[in-house]
């Protein structure tokens, strides 16, 4: 049973590579693939030109200033390649994968369970998210480890591991500000241990805050700066762009984000993940998971600008579903099949949505949407073909439907 399992897993990760990279290299680029890549190409213009102003572009923008570090510093030396600059959220979205079979086996989840979940979770449109070039990808990964670090450290007095956490935890947060909902859940494990007493857990705590509060102010000032001194002519830049955001971004339909996960999976996935994480209010021994839980559903249903933002917490939400089945299928063995049949119509629901919906998109561009829309290849696309000495692709739109 076990040797089925691993190939049965085995062959799911082949099957995830190969949605990963097929027709990857007939896939255009899309704006919010090229403008963070071409802020973080024009910071490394401040070592050939000698010129340390260009370290302020990340910071000046729209994007978060190293959403697209790998991808932009891969674009700056070799140029658009399609498959190249995709290459560093392809191997996060693969490390995602490899991360969710490692969890599920350290916690003794049931074998069929893994192998069905991993499956469902393989398939699904959210597949096409880890073919854009940005941070989306990594701080999907970061995410979830974190949290599962959270959750680790409340069972266990592990000071190593609640680092690691601190760690992670600053390396999604500098990628996606998404990561800030995680903050709750890292504080209620360190009161809950008083592991604040500890003085190397201490310094590195002083340490990160400091680094945080120089990186926000960095992005604070420099837009302030540059508009004071008319190289920009709009205050709505930088750290002031998030802030007018969330002013803005109070829901008035909260719902949009729930359909955006929806249009990522599916209909039954998403009901999966949403029931369970009811059940984990109820179920002690996940109260940590729960805490994370509640912040990103808060995050997901209040701020609504970004909605597709909830695929960050995609493989949180995922690995939470899948714990708290475990929980239940082995406390009433009685669910097994029922949860079974279940996961066998979620793994056919997300298979259903990505090859009806979403495979031609495997050839123009990978923007998922809620309903048929022209989308148009974005100016950043072209000044990034020009700005490499390379043949800017036509200004093509396409009529896409869901």
């Amino acid at each position: 049973m076990k040797r089925l399992q691993n190939t049965l897993l085995i062959l799911t990760f082949t099957l995830s590579i190969f949605l990963h990279f097929h027709a990857l290299s007939t896939q255009e680029f899309i704006g919010d693939e090229a403008s963070p890549m071409l802020l973080i190409d024009r910071m490394w213009d401040s070592v050939p030109l000698k010129d340390v102003r260009f370290l302020a572009y990340p910071f000046l923008f729209y994007s978060e200033p190293y959403r697209s570090i790998f991808s932009g510093t891969l674009l700056h030396f070799f140029g658009p390649d399609r498959i190249l600059l995709r290459l560093p959220s392809i191997i996060f979205g693969l490390l995602t994968f490899c991360l969710l079979i490692w969890i599920f086996k350290k916690e003794k989840v049931t074998s069929w369970l893994i192998t069905l979940s991993m499956i469902s979770y393989s398939i699904p449109p959210l597949i096409i998210n880890d073919r854009s070039g940005g941070g989306d990808a990594q701080a999907r990964f970061f995410f979830l480890l974190t949290s599962y670090l959270i959750w680790q450290g409340s069972r266990q007095n592990a000071i190593q591991k609640l680092r690691l956490c601190l760690v992670t935890f600053t390396i999604g947060l500098l990628t996606m500000l998404d990561t800030f909902v995680l903050l709750p859940g890292i504080m209620a494990v360190f009161w809950k241990k008083r592991f604040l007493l500890n003085k190397k857990i201490f310094y590195l705590i002083s340490g990160i805050i400091l680094l945080i509060f120089f990186y926000f102010s960095i992005w604070l000032i420099l837009p302030y700066l540059a508009y004071k001194l008319g190289f920009q002519h709009y205050m709505n830049r930088g750290l002031f762009y998030y802030v007018s955001r969330v002013g803005e971004g109070v829901s008035k339909a909260p719902l949009v984000s729930i359909q955006s996960l929806i249009n990522y999976t599916s209909l039954l996935f998403t009901l999966w993940i949403m029931g369970t994480s009811l059940l984990a209010f109820k179920i002690k021994r996940f109260s940590f998971i729960y805490i994370v839980g509640i912040f990103a559903w808060l995050a997901v249903i209040l701020l609504n600008n970004s909605s597709s933002h909830i695929i960050i917490y995609a493989a949180f939400f995922f690995y939470q579903a899948t714990i708290i089945t475990d929980y239940i299928i082995k406390k009433y063995p009685i669910l097994r099949l029922p949860f079974a049949l279940l996961l066998v119509c979620i793994v056919t629901a997300n298979a259903f949505n990505l090859f009806t919906n979403y495979f031609t998109l495997f050839k123009f561009s990978p923007r998922l949407i809620a309903s048929q829309r022209i989308e148009c290849i974005c100016e950043s696309v072209f000044r990034m073909y020009k700005d490499h000495n390379k043949i800017p692709p036509k200004r093509v739109c396409e009529a896409i439907a869901p």
